[in-house]
């Protein structure tokens, strides 16, 4: 009889460990790898063009809400970003490579809402072939016309499949401070811009 109580009070102790167990802890944290194909157009103020440049993307998210990440972009139309580039057929390039910080807020499935901000380091490349006048080889030449930017980003994203999202808004480039070269200036960059983003998502 003494056995009897004895074993049912360590197995009342132990079913609330038992129970522990067997509940899904939801207050650990769920990383999700992301990779972006990004797709932006960017309006541009005079005397350079508007232009569309193509980037990539790859970060984490943390419990699907704040997300962390690398970007960079390139622009690939026109392939030079100079209305009236005196240096003809010399080009004027744009790249940027930036750290994104973001935060998703769910709406009525499957719509989401996505802010953020990107900041880093965006230029200007000038391209240009020299001739050292003794054979008739050509040196590819680059020079840089660059600084800290910063950009609020706003997209409403809907998820498509279990691993893939599409995004799409609007974002505002701008430099900090202003640096001049060959007649233009960072501040014209500056400005609107739209984008497309193709999102893949790989749970760890």
């Amino acid at each position: 009889m003494k056995k009897n109580l004895l074993f049912r009070m360590l197995l009342l102790c132990a079913l609330p460990f038992g129970l522990q167990a067997q509940i899904p802890d939801d207050t650990k944290p769920t990383v999700c790898f992301v990779v972006k194909a990004n797709n932006l157009y960017h309006f541009s103020k005079n005397p350079l063009n508007s232009f569309y440049s193509l980037g990539g993307e790859v970060g984490l998210y943390f419990n699907d809400k704040l997300y962390l990440g690398l970007a960079q972009y390139s622009s690939l139309s026109p392939s030079d970003i100079w209305k009236k580039n005196p240096y003809n057929p010399d080009k004027i390039r744009a790249y940027e490579y930036s750290l994104q910080v973001g935060y998703k807020f769910e709406l009525a499935s499957p719509l989401y809402l996505y802010t953020g901000l990107r900041a880093g380091y965006g230029a200007m490349h000038m391209e240009y072939r020299y001739n050292n006048g003794v054979d008739s080889d050509e040196t590819m030449t680059r020079e840089k016309l660059g600084g800290v930017f910063a950009t609020p980003d706003l997209k409403l994203g809907v998820k498509v499949h279990k691993y893939i999202d599409i995004e799409a808004g609007l974002n505002y480039r701008y430099h900090i401070g202003k640096k001049d070269k060959w007649g233009l200036s960072t501040d014209k960059l500056n400005g609107l811009g739209a984008v497309i983003s193709i999102v893949g998502n790989i749970p760890l």
